[in-house]
């Protein structure tokens, strides 16, 4: 492995065990048995290589495709395909309120990301609205509440548990519990049937 990503690689474990706050670039240094200097080398500052794990998350959610199946289907099994992209990179869900607070150039771009991600989910909740599968009384203001709840709900999962307590199954049902009062009475039907087959 290059020592760009085997820095990457060990940050990304240290952050996800000690907490992000909690690390150094020194101590990355250390745990690789490199120099100070041959990290900042490659990393100038915590926060480039904080943005570039960011940048490897993202290109790992969007690497999933829409699978051959029907919509309200894919968005109940979502939360189980992205648990272990979740778990890599559980820094930044555990540790939201800091990177909130510390990385804020970081951040900014966290949240254009997550504006368009929530255009494009919304796109798929009126698609189920108009299969009816969701509520019909649903407006955009109730739609716009769910999105911004699923994301609280995820990161809430993640910073309520210890990582040895996590569980694919566990986080999957937490998750798709929120959309029950969404679901028409077709709706309920397919999420009844999901969770009998999972």
């Amino acid at each position: 492995m290059k020592t760009r990503a085997l820095i990457k690689e060990t940050a990304r474990s240290l952050f996800n065990h000690y907490g992000l706050m909690n690390v150094t670039l020194r101590q990355v240094a250390e745990s690789l048995n490199k120099s100070y200097g041959n990290i900042t080398y490659h990393y100038p500052t915590k926060e480039k290589l904080v943005e570039e794990l960011y940048a490897d998350m993202t290109e790992a959610l969007k690497s999933l495709a829409v699978p051959d199946r029907p919509l309200l289907d894919f968005l109940l099994m979502l939360p189980e395909i992205t648990f272990r992209i979740s778990l890599d990179y559980l820094f930044f869900f555990a540790d939201y309120v800091e990177l909130k607070r510390h990385y804020r150039t970081l951040m900014k771009r966290v949240d254009k990301d997550n504006r368009h991600r929530m255009q494009v989910w919304k796109g798929m909740l009126l698609k189920l609205q108009a299969d009816g599968l969701l509520r019909a009384d649903l407006d955009d203001t109730a739609l716009d509440y769910l999105m911004e709840l699923s994301g609280a709900v995820r990161t809430f999962y993640f910073q309520q548990h210890s990582p040895v307590n996590l569980s694919k199954k566990a986080y999957t049902a937490y998750v798709n519990q929120l959309l029950l009062p969404y679901l028409s009475a077709e709706g309920l039907t397919v999420y009844k049937q999901h969770r009998t087959s999972a």
